[in-house]
């Protein structure tokens, strides 16, 4: 029966390996596999492999003709036969077009003398083209259809177009062994290296599984939106499924072709912002009429498609004692550090507006001139109505991404008149919300894109309420309120909420897991969330602020009760200009040893110092100024977790980096005051406690 494979190619000019590893290998192999690997027990390591029932097809320069011939037979029989799917990384670009280079050509290299020669120059060809365009210029594939289906995890997760590795990916979710490539592409191949190739394709058939179970939830949502919306979007980043389902209810819609929309644009030069704002949109304050004046007589030079000029929206403003940044991706408030806290006489409310800027383009009957705009706005209402009423997570992705897509010169829903029209509307009425809240002496302290943050007197909620649920009336939206026991905050950037229910709500420096996803809207993401394009950089800074912050540990506590070394671990990633370097003292000399691209080390009491080096120059700049570090590429057990040597008042003093920055700026029985009147705000809601 015909079965799924991870699987990763590695190929030289006189050797050809590829390994396929089956979806379906049980966890408990892989960690024995990886057990013995760090523990050094390769007999052991072995024998395990053996049970990872991986099925490598090798084509060598060191084999006579009549093995690679047979060998290649078996690699074309076991693909059309054996395999259903195939799963990898950044295969689309490359693994993908190899085998099916061979797939097309096996008649003509089965009766080459040198079979391995031929595949490495197709290989190199490949690379070259980068992936792009490589089938249609190829000629190979006219009448070619491909006899597997095929998942690229890079394209899924967006990591193509980060340019993330999958050694950066396997720094990200801890894998214990993170391996450059270890002999050069385009080396003659001997015999005994040929085994260490093979260890190292392993390791990444391995690594590639990692991603995929982490990422599971993405794929199975891409799968789910495939069969239910009939577009397949399996490899589809959430970008990209957006784009394809929204044009396939245009093209349901309308009953046009992809080809008969894909390259329209609407194309301005000048856009003058009073012919965008609405009419409803009023201040009652000086400052804030002023400033409506001022955005009413901004006009913006955009320039062409070919040579997009768009200017850059940003306006500050100070209003009530807050100051608020109004820019082309939305509103935000520019929030010193602090801790805020609800009692028995204040508390905090986050309102958020649902489905923002869907709903302003619904309102505002905002569409881009080149599309049909009764059948436009039909889709955005209903897409936006759908997620509203079920939550449906897809949904949301694909409303989401209708304002930046407007935005984006390389989509066919560019045009910038409703784009701007969308944020400038959009921040001018959650200015006027701020404004009815404020004149009512009911403070905001944060505002971000499509939600603000309130201190209501708990004898007020009542008026508060009535205030937000006018303005959601007067303006058609729908706000959502979540009561905060406390919030902790260095700007508008970095945060940490914990909600009356318990749950807690973590942006930027505080978020505290390391699982798997990607492009995320203009919402704050979860605590649990965080993108894996990232660099990694000691997770147990934010692990630590979260038990101090949510569990009231103490830093001591929560710091020596971590024994997990990969949240000590900090990744280094050189670019080609550079090279890496680790610099000892042994036996009285500089030791200098060279380290591979990807580097992952810990702050440690001994060790030593980490350089990159650049090529041009030779100029040198240490990675962790001052400190020694040892490197962990590899992961290696200890009886004592002492043993590791860490160096913890580096790690302490990062810690309470953050912690005296959110603490300094608030004191004890402090009374604000705005507009040199009392705001009846007491030390009790902004205490220093910690």
């Amino acid at each position: 029966m015909k079965s799924g494979y991870f699987y990763d190619i590695e190929c030289y000019p006189n050797y050809f390996t590829i390994g396929f590893l089956p979806i379906n290998t049980n966890k408990d192999i892989v960690d024995s596999y990886c057990k013995a690997d760090w523990q050094g027990r390769y007999d052991d390591k072995s024998e395990i492999l053996k049970q990872l029932n991986i099925h490598r097809f090798t084509i060598s320069g060191n084999n006579n003709l009549g093995t690679n011939r047979i060998a290649l037979l078996n690699l074309k029989d076991f693909i059309l036969n054996e395999v259903v799917v195939l799963v990898g990384f950044d295969n689309y670009r490359y693994d993908n077009l190899l085998i099916d280079y061979v797939l097309v050509k096996y008649l003509t290299l089965s009766k080459s003398n040198a079979i391995v020669e031929k595949i490495y120059d197709e290989s190199y060809r490949i690379i070259d083209y980068k992936g792009f365009n490589y089938r249609k210029n190829s000629g190979y594939f006219k009448n070619y259809e491909i006899p597997y289906k095929s998942i690229d995890l890079a394209r899924l997760h967006r990591l193509d177009k980060t340019r993330t590795s999958l050694k950066q990916v396997m720094i990200k979710l801890k894998w214990y062994r993170i391996q450059s490539l270890p002999i050069a592409v385009g080396t003659q191949i001997e015999k005994k290296d040929e085994a260490i190739i093979d260890d190292y394709n392993v390791n990444d058939l391995l690594g590639t599984q990692l991603l995929y179970i982490n990422g599971k939830d993405e794929l199975e949502q891409r799968l789910v939106a495939s069969s239910f919306y009939g577009v397949d979007v399996t490899n589809s980043s959430r970008s990209n499924m957006a784009d394809r389902i929204l044009s396939k209810f245009y093209e349901d819609a309308t009953g046009f072709d992809w080809w008969d929309y894909k390259n329209k644009r609407t194309e301005r030069r000048i856009i003058a912002f009073k012919d965008l704002i609405d009419n409803n949109i009023k201040f009652k304050s000086e400052e804030l009429s002023e400033f409506l004046r001022e955005i009413r007589n901004t006009v913006i030079n955009v320039g062409t498609i070919d040579n997009n000029k768009i200017s850059k929206l940003k306006r500050n403003i100070i209003f009530k004692g807050t100051k608020y940044t109004f820019a082309k991706g939305g509103l935000h408030s520019n929030d010193n550090p602090g801790i805020f806290k609800s009692t028995d006489s204040y508390s905090l409310y986050d309102a958020d507006v649902n489905s923002f800027y869907p709903k302003v383009i619904i309102n505002l009957r905002l569409c881009p001139e080149h599309l049909i705009k009764t059948t436009f706005l039909f889709i955005v209402e209903f897409i936006t109505n759908k997620r509203l009423e079920t939550g449906d997570n897809i949904l949301k992705i694909v409303i989401n991404a209708i304002f930046g897509k407007m935005g984006d010169i390389y989509s066919w829903l560019y045009d910038l008149v409703p784009m701007y029209s969308t944020t400038i509307n959009g921040q001018l009425l959650l200015l006027m919300l701020i404004e009815d809240l404020e004149y009512n002496n009911l403070h905001v302290i944060s505002a971000n894109t499509d939600g603000i943050i309130t201190i209501v007197p708990n004898d007020r909620f009542s008026e508060y309420k009535y205030i937000c649920d006018n303005w959601s009336k007067l303006h058609n939206f729908g706000l959502k309120f979540t009561e905060i026991i406390k919030y902790v905050r260095l700007n508008v950037n970095h945060y940490l909420v914990i909600k009356k229910d318990g749950s807690v709500k973590a942006k930027g420096r505080f978020l505290t897991e390391y699982g798997v996803s990607n492009e995320h809207d203009d919402e704050e993401v979860e605590a649990e969330d965080i993108d894996v394009s990232k660099g990694y950089k000691f997770p147990l800074v934010s692990k630590v602020l979260h038990d101090y912050y949510v569990n009231g540990k103490t830093v001591d506590e929560s710091l020596y009760n971590n024994t997990d070394i990969y949240d000590f671990c900090i990744s280094q990633r050189t670019g080609k200009d550079f090279i890496n370097e680790y610099h000892t003292i042994k036996d009285s000399k500089l030791d200098i040893k060279i380290l591979q691209k990807n580097v992952r080390y810990y702050v440690s009491k001994s060790g030593g110092v980490l350089f990159k080096r650049k090529k041009e120059n030779n100029e040198l700049t240490a990675l962790i100024s001052g400190k020694t570090v040892t490197i962990f590429n590899n992961y290696f057990e200890v009886s004592d977790f002492k043993e590791y040597n860490i160096n913890y008042n580096f790690y302490k003093a990062e810690i309470y980096k953050i912690i005296y920055s959110v603490s300094n700026v608030i004191h004890k029985d402090i009374v604000g005051t705005r507009n040199g009147t009392k705001s009846g705000i007491s030390g009790t809601l902004f205490d220093n406690i910690e």
